[in-house]
């Protein structure tokens, strides 16, 4: 019987920052397809169609008021980020793997919490991301690739925008 495999831990890479026993939790970028209703002539009822992915998002929230989290605020398309997550899955049978999250964009808010005197849990702080391209595999298996910029999106081995960037010459 095969069991699932449950993310144990995980190691943030903030740019060259390593943020493992910093960063607490991490919200990955959501796959949301942009829609528009659409109901033609003839047509029994409207239908959604697609119309693109809406914006990818990513935040940080880490257990100290970091420098780089201040720091990379407001360095938008001039000054990239990358931020690298890597992650322990692993099933009570003793299997495990790995999976790897590789976001690159730009940092667009940076909340430093609330500050109460002898709370280890507060004054963390909280980074928001705007992420401009996303890779994420498990294994050796790439999943998701988007390149925002390129209008690249590749779900498993599939190219969704291929034909459109071939009709516009691009890429």
């Amino acid at each position: 019987m095969k069991l699932p495999k449950h993310l144990k831990n995980f190691n943030v890479m903030f740019g060259i920052s390593d943020f493992s026993a910093i960063c607490e939790e991490v919200a990955l970028p959501k796959i949301k397809y942009k829609t528009e209703e659409w109901r033609g002539a003839g047509m029994a009822a409207p239908i959604e169609i697609d119309v693109g992915l809406e914006k990818l998002e990513a935040t940080f929230k880490f257990g100290e008021q970091t420098i780089e989290g201040y720091l990379s605020a407001g360095v938008n398309l001039s000054g990239l980020i990358t931020a690298t997550i890597f992650g322990h899955m692993a099933s009570v049978d003793g299997s495990s793997e790995g999976i790897t999250c590789v976001l690159r964009g730009w940092v667009k808010g940076v909340d430093p919490g609330t500050w109460k005197a002898g709370d280890p849990k507060s004054a963390t702080q909280t980074v928001e991301m705007s992420v401009l391209s996303w890779i994420l595999s498990r294994g050796a298996v790439p999943l998701i690739t988007v390149d925002v910029m390129a209008g690249t999106t590749l779900i498993g081995a599939f190219d969704q925008h291929a034909a459109a960037r071939a009709n516009l010459k691009i890429g």
